[in-house]
């Protein structure tokens, strides 16, 4: 129900943080990297040439935003599934972004979920996302003139999801974020998962 507005609106963001944490998480990828974005949106993450020619795989719940991200990256795979029941193999990605998508599932869902991507990164793989700290665990409501939903979740419950999955974290900071309605505070955190090399 959004169909453009949602790019619209998104590029009237000012997020100082993206550029220099993606290029963290782009920097420790390998050549021909496999990398899921869950609640890819229209892509615009990937506006232009994709760095270090990656492999990209999309996962979001609306057509009319996978349609866009698929004219934004023709090379790219993109799914229609709900990040929390898509099954892909242990072990698929080198990595997996989740840039304001978590903050759309429940509170219990967001663990569960950084658990899950654990699951999916390969040894050496690196993940990086963001998280509400607004401390509301749950709300429903209009935004930008659809019903939507947005959850959150204590930031040290995070990490210790995080510690569960076996991912170390390599960044871990609170910004505030400029939206075009005003500002918004988004825990945003890197993190790999360990070699197991040299293990018994």
């Amino acid at each position: 129900a959004l169909g453009d507005r949602f790019a619209q609106w998104s590029n009237g963001i000012a997020d100082p943080m993206r550029e220099r944490l993606l290029g963290a998480f782009f920097g420790r990828l390998p050549k021909d990297a496999d990398v899921l974005d869950l609640g890819c949106g229209p892509g615009l993450v990937w506006t232009g040439d994709l760095p270090r020619k990656i492999r990209l795989t999309g996962v979001d719940l609306s057509a009319v935003q996978l349609r866009a991200a698929q004219s934004r990256v023709p090379d790219g795979r993109f799914i229609r599934a709900d990040m929390t029941t898509i099954d892909f193999s242990q072990a698929s990605f080198d990595g997996v972004l989740a840039l304001y998508s978590l903050n759309h599932l429940p509170a219990a869902a967001q663990t569960q979920m950084v658990e899950t991507i654990g699951h999916w990164l390969r040894p050496n793989g690196v993940m990086l996302a963001t998280f509400p700290t607004s401390g509301v665990s749950a709300w429903r409501g209009e935004w930008l003139g659809v019903p939507m939903f947005f959850g959150g979740q204590k930031i040290e419950e995070i990490r210790a999801s995080m510690a569960r999955a076996d991912l170390e974290i390599l960044a871990d900071e609170e910004v505030d974020t400029q939206e075009p309605e005003g500002s918004a505070r988004f825990e945003w955190i890197l993190a790999a998962k360990p070699s197991r090399r040299g293990g018994g």
